[in-house]
């Protein structure tokens, strides 16, 4: 196994994590980094009890290159964790709601979503490398959006088990980059729908950025506004030369 992972704890490395997989952490923002053939984890907050042991048995089944767990809060609520793919109607709800609702009825038995959240994420390496990892041009935001859709082009399934458990503090990030994730936030999702999206998902995107000028911190919304559209020429041309 490989892990990669933000913000590593020290009781990842102590728990079954250890025991399954071997591990080195490094510093704050630093990746971890362990040794094995079979899966690819990345992983930003603590562990519940034993969830890779649920987690390396999804990806039992050849067909699923992704697995994931229930994702809560500390005080044990779930989060939206497991997602469909941008769509006009979910961009434009977006637009209307600052915490949408949950894509996903979140249930005991393993489900499969579109795509699951970077919070935790455990990949068969051969998929994972196939596919090309993670896009250094995001940050933040979206990688693991960009890989999903990557990965469904190639035909991966993704598969949700809701007996592994990850707790997961949400809004850390925000609370140490303060307006930069808005910027990143809304930048990478311009980056996202040109690389990936249809024309009228795309407009849906633009609009949402064009309406969140209405608000601010006007500045940022601008910036990010600016940056994406950047992107677009380089982002449609390697769409292009699929």
């Amino acid at each position: 196994y490989e892990i990669v992972s933000r913000d590593w704890s020290s009781d990842v490395c102590s728990s079954d994590l250890g025991r399954l997989l071997p591990c080195d952490r490094g510093g704050a923002g630093q990746p971890v980094v362990g040794a094995h053939q079979q899966a690819v984890a990345l992983l930003v907050d603590r562990l519940g009890p034993h969830p890779f042991d649920r987690l390396v048995a999804v990806l039992d089944d050849p067909s699923v290159a992704v697995a994931g767990p229930l994702v809560v809060d500390p005080e044990g609520q779930m989060q939206d964790s497991a997602r469909r793919f941008p769509t006009v109607r979910s961009l434009i709800v977006k637009a209307v709601r600052r915490v949408p609702a949950p894509e996903y009825d979140h249930v005991s038995e393993p489900f499969e979503p579109d795509w699951i959240a970077g919070i935790c994420m455990l990949f068969r390496t051969a998929d994972f490398l196939a596919s090309g990892g993670f896009d250094d041009r995001y940050f933040l935001y979206y990688e693991d959006v960009d890989l999903s859709l990557r990965g469904a082009h190639r035909g991966w399934r993704c598969r949700c088990a809701p007996s592994a458990v990850v707790w997961h503090v949400g809004g850390a990030s925000t609370s140490v980059l303060g307006d930069r994730t808005r910027f990143l936030q809304e930048r990478n999702r311009l980056r996202n729908a040109a690389r990936h999206l249809g024309a009228r998902q795309i407009a849906a995107a633009v609009w949402l950025s064009v309406r969140r000028l209405r608000h601010a911190p006007r500045g940022v919304h601008t910036r990010a506004l600016v940056a994406g559209l950047a992107t677009w020429p380089g982002e449609l041309l390697r769409r292009m030369r699929r």
